[in-house]
């Protein structure tokens, strides 16, 4: 394969990663609507790192949830499915 056909190839599938990841986003977003949450798109969102450990990571991961902020008075959590009982009972 000729450099130019791979650089080709490699742009295209960028381009593709980058559609899935726009699809992805507009999904998450429908799916926070629908359940009347508030969306943040965590590939920009400020994770405070000391949150993420505030449940374990067994409990995170069969939630499918994380916890992204805490203030004094609110916790902010990450979640992937509104509809999982694992979720509501983290």
């Amino acid at each position: 394969m000729s450099n130019h056909a791979q650089f080709e190839e490699e742009k295209q599938q960028q381009k593709l990663e980058e559609l899935h990841k726009e699809e992805e986003e507009k999904f998450a977003q429908h799916i926070a609507e629908k359940n009347n949450l508030p969306y943040a798109n965590l590939f920009v969102a400020i994770i405070n790192p000391e949150a993420l450990f505030l449940i374990t990571e067994k409990t995170a991961e069969e939630a499918e949830s994380a916890i992204i902020q805490k203030t004094d008075e609110t916790l902010f959590i990450a979640i992937r499915d509104p509809q999982n009982p694992k979720t509501k009972e983290a």
